[in-house]
């Protein structure tokens, strides 16, 4: 099978780096709305990465990677797949450079994310979500921090908000990691997030971020925990993705032996 991949550079400034990569591959598929083959493009690996290399507390990383997942682009041939990723700056690169790419990927997510550490007195609550299923493990981990005027602003700024009754916003939400990854690894497909304070909002109260939170408390699937539980299972889901980094391809290696119809009429 066919194999595009695309790369993107957002961000260089300062110690920041961003980039984007994707990879997709081609399979021909006989549509019955236009009754003729056309070619379908199916993702199998997509990294949205945003670190910085010298300030601690700043990177937010998004990975769904495997070729047993199931999320297509919408492109029928290949010159429209790459207008489409031209139009969002991306580059078609060679498979060589993008996985040398991806290696410095992972390289930087392990090397330079330095999870979050509190310097300041704060009040600090802990969130754990486990909504697995009998073939996924689909974990949500949270850490939260709340102090009364968290910007520090001077005592001035602070009354004239109080005087216009204007909210301060004192809750942030500090780590964020999310995880939904086969229980089988022969079944590649694999999803996970980071994220720190630096790229999420501040909230009102605790109360408040709790009813805006994606965290399924009507279902009681959210325990509040400790912080030694809170470290220890960032431990364990650290290794979980280093486990399912790399992407195996071996699968959509071969050419093509299987006839495919599109049900669309």
């Amino acid at each position: 099978m066919k194999r595009y991949y695309f790369y993107k550079r957002t961000n260089s400034i300062a110690d920041i780096i961003e980039f984007s990569l994707c990879a997709l591959y081609s399979t021909l598929e006989y549509s019955q709305k236009l009754r003729k083959d056309i070619d379908q493009f199916h993702y199998f690996d997509d990294i949205k990465l945003c670190l910085a290399t010298k300030t601690q507390g700043v990177y937010r990383v998004r990975v769904d990677s495997g070729t047993d997942g199931c999320t297509s682009h919408w492109a029928t041939s290949l010159k429209e797949l790459k207008q489409a990723h031209s139009k969002d700056e991306y580059l078609l690169i060679s498979e060589r450079d993008y996985f040398r790419l991806r290696r410095l990927a992972f390289k930087l997510i392990f090397k330079h994310i330095n999870f979050f550490k509190p310097t300041e007195s704060l009040t600090r609550n802990f969130f754990y979500q486990n909504s697995f299923s009998r073939s996924f493990y689909d974990i949500k981990l949270i850490s939260t921090s709340e102090k009364e005027n968290i910007y520090n602003y001077p005592e001035s700024t602070v009354d004239f908000y109080k005087e216009n009754k204007w909210k301060l916003y004192d809750c942030r939400l500090d780590e964020s990691f999310r995880i939904f990854i086969s229980k089988d690894k022969n079944y590649k497909s694999n999803k996970f997030e980071i994220e720190s304070s630096h790229f999420g909002p501040y909230y009102e109260d605790l109360q408040e971020f709790l009813k805006s939170s994606n965290l399924d408390f009507k279902n009681n699937k959210v325990g509040s925990i400790k912080d030694f539980q809170f470290q220890r299972l960032k431990k364990y889901i650290t290794e979980m993705i280093l486990d399912r980094s790399d992407l195996d391809i071996s699968s959509i290696l071969p050419k093509q032996t299987d006839s495919i119809t599109i049900l669309d009429i």
